[in-house]
């Protein structure tokens, strides 16, 4: 079971998730399935220019293909 936290604006949607999801592409899918507006939330904010940080522990995930990883 993995715990996913959500801070800043983005805490719109939910601060803290539980879920089985083992990688991050899944857990904005589980997200976005569960919460209106989510999706657009991210593409409104990436046309505004603003950035998220991804943190694992305390390993901040800078390359898209990290998102992909196995979080198990």
């Amino acid at each position: 079971m993995q715990t996913v936290y959500l801070n800043g604006g983005i805490s719109q949607f939910g601060e803290r998730w539980e879920t089985s999801c083992t990688n991050i592409g899944n857990i904005f899918k589980l997200i976005d399935c569960q919460t209106p507006g989510f999706r657009q939330y991210l593409v409104q904010a990436a046309e505004a220019g603003v950035d998220f940080q991804i943190q694992r522990g305390e390993e901040l995930l800078s390359e898209p293909e990290e998102l992909l990883l196995d979080l198990r």
